[in-house]
């Protein structure tokens, strides 16, 4: 997720598959509410990557494989490609990308789906039977509530703020 001051949120469902059952999924927020944009995106982008980096390593070393998906690519790419920059972790990432670890859902989407209509994501999710909890966000309402998340003087409206992103 990001502002127009850069991007504050990466937001992961991480299932954990186990041969014998029906294994876990759980949402996993790397966020910062840091007012000052480019500590807030390097913060958060840090720690994601070092998840992530964790999570391929230990698929690797157990003989498991690692999926990731994402909805476009292209921008995914272009933001990871940025920060993995200025976090000096830039080989890391252009092999990230690269590798077959990486799944666009878009490109699939594309490949398998004639709608007639936009491959957006939030078109595609209510195509698949989405629907948003309460009430349905878009990148305004978005960029409203991340002003509030991270400058209002009030810690009530800060906080139902930031609930309400990080459940969107």
């Amino acid at each position: 997720e990001n502002a127009k001051e850069g991007t504050y949120l990466w937001g992961v469902l991480h299932t954990e598959r186990d041969h014998g059952g029906p294994g876990s999924v759980a949402y996993l927020p790397f966020v910062s509410w840091d007012a000052s944009p480019s500590t807030a995106e390097l913060d958060a982008f840090t720690r994601f990557w070092d998840w992530l980096r964790d999570q391929r390593e230990v698929a690797a070393h157990s003989g498991r494989t690692l999926r990731a998906y994402c909805y476009n690519k292209g921008a995914e790419g272009t933001e990871m490609r940025r920060l993995g920059t200025l976090s000096g972790v830039e080989d890391e990432v252009a092999e990230f990308l690269a590798s077959d670890d990486l799944i666009d859902l878009l490109e699939v989407v594309r490949r398998q789906l004639v709608t007639g209509t936009s491959m957006g994501l939030k078109t595609m999710a209510k195509l698949a039977g989405f629907e948003w909890r309460g009430e349905e966000g878009g990148g305004g309402l978005a960029m409203v509530r991340y002003a509030e998340a991270i400058g209002d003087p009030d810690a009530e409206l800060r906080a139902a703020a930031r609930r309400w992103i990080l459940e969107y």
